[in-house]
């Protein structure tokens, strides 16, 4: 639910960057080199023992490469909540078309909230679950409980509102606009949606504070139409779960 908040304010101008603190780098204890009074000659074999063929190495080599490269885990499958909806260009501009297809998806889990919670008994929840930490890990961001706030009304992110961001993340697969209207057959729609510079990748936490933009504006223009007048001033602000 959509809380009425005070002190903040806009959608899309120059959104607040979010500082992930540095991990501390391991301090590497230096090794003291031994007195060369205790250094101990050891007499080298004359005689040196026969080497293995080349050949022997190569193939017992390749077989543990190929061991290794096995173990690379498989990407996760799309979601079932994606089915018939275009995937999209996964660098700026964000366009109005990437608006529209995340209100989409919200407005499915609004209509279904099983459908994308990692909470529920449902085929999916297994995936939601995956889904959920794989994003939350990418990020580096704790979004389970972060409140997003513009403009006096604000937003508290739960796991399906993540799970939402990180399915939506799978659409993010397209080169530019180029391969989305030939893929697609339609023009995408540009809009005047505050885009960062063309070509940087979309990454998560932008699509999360997209997303906090979707829903804080359905709570708005409801209030709009009710006659309330609202302050347009600052811009969106995230508080962070204390930990």
């Amino acid at each position: 639910m959509v809380k009425s908040k005070q002190g903040y304010a806009p959608l899309f101008e120059n959104p607040p960057s979010i500082e992930s603190p540095s991990p501390k780098r391991a301090t590497k204890k230096q090794r003291t080199p031994e007195s060369s009074q205790k250094r101990i000659a050891v007499a080298l074999p004359t005689e040196e023992p026969a080497q293995p063929s080349t050949s022997f190495f190569s193939r017992v080599g390749s077989s543990l490469w190929g061991a290794f490269g096995s173990t690379a885990p498989a990407p996760l499958p799309l979601h079932p909540a994606l089915a018939k909806i275009n995937h999209l260009p996964k660098v700026e501009p964000w366009t109005k078309t990437h608006y529209k297809t995340l209100d989409k998806l919200y407005q499915k889990h609004i209509r279904n909230p099983s459908l994308l919670s990692p909470h529920h008994s449902s085929p999916s929840s297994s995936l939601n679950t995956s889904l959920r930490d794989d994003f939350l890990d990418k990020t580096g961001l704790p979004f389970v409980g972060a409140t997003f706030s513009v403009w006096r009304y604000s937003i508290q992110f739960d796991d399906g509102l993540v799970v939402l961001c990180a399915a939506y993340m799978q659409l993010l697969s397209l080169t530019d606009i180029a391969e989305y209207e030939a893929k697609s057959g339609k023009a995408i729609q540009m809009g005047d949606c505050g885009p960062r510079k063309a070509g940087i990748v979309i990454e998560g936490e932008e699509v999360a504070k997209r997303l906090a933009t979707v829903i804080i504006g359905e709570e708005l223009r409801r209030d709009e139409k009710r006659g309330r007048k609202i302050h347009r001033e600052g811009s969106l602000q995230i508080e962070w779960p204390k930990t």
